[in-house]
């Protein structure tokens, strides 16, 4: 269990206010990440509409990420909790069933995508590879931080703190579902459209 301080220097307020926008954050950026791979899955969705909208839930769910996992000048990265920085990491590697210097790669690697493709323009590369499977320890590192997040969320006095869903997991999977349904029916919908531009 990780070492949490709820009391802190930081107001109460101030610290809740952190872990409401980290929470929305986290939650929005695994929407973008189950449209994505929704899309993903479709049949003959290399028409250009298909196509950026995709890259465009990647591009979020990556910059969402690079919000608590990336530069520690966000505001919302997940060092400015008031926790314990070695029990944070030894919990979250052991969940992820990884260790430090493989985490720190997929970090370098995810956020070299964001970086050269999503938020910057790098010229110097002749080409960019996507690598899109490897977003799977990103993801668990944003579902182990909402667990983090929760777990000090139930010990809360506010009652105006969202909570959020109480089983994430339960949460992705009804996502997953329903986005299932709304893509595969937009995508019916549009499959004849042609594209000029």
């Amino acid at each position: 269990m990780i070492v949490t301080k709820f009391k802190s220097e930081k107001s109460d307020d101030r610290e809740l206010k952190l872990m409401s926008a980290q929470m929305d954050v986290i939650r929005s950026g695994v929407r973008s990440l189950i449209y994505a791979r929704q899309i993903s899955e479709l049949k003959n969705s290399n028409n250009y509409f298909w196509v950026s909208t995709c890259n465009a839930h990647y591009g979020h769910f990556i910059e969402s990420w690079a919000k608590c996992f990336g530069n520690y000048s966000e505001d919302t990265h997940w060092k400015k909790l008031d926790v314990d920085r070695g029990s944070f990491r030894k919990e979250m590697f052991k969940e992820l069933d990884t260790y430090e210097g493989k985490f720190v790669a997929d970090l370098k690697e995810v956020l070299a995508l964001r970086n050269e493709f999503f938020s910057h323009t790098d010229l110097s590369k002749d080409s960019i590879s996507l690598n899109f499977p490897k977003l799977d320890m990103a993801l668990g590192s944003f579902i182990f931080l909402y667990k983090v997040l929760q777990r000090r969320l139930l010990t809360a006095e506010s009652l105006v703190v969202d909570r959020g869903p109480l089983d994430f997991k339960v949460w992705m999977s009804n996502l997953e579902e329903e986005a299932a349904k709304v893509i595969t029916v937009a995508y019916d919908a549009s499959k004849n459209i042609d594209e000029y531009q």
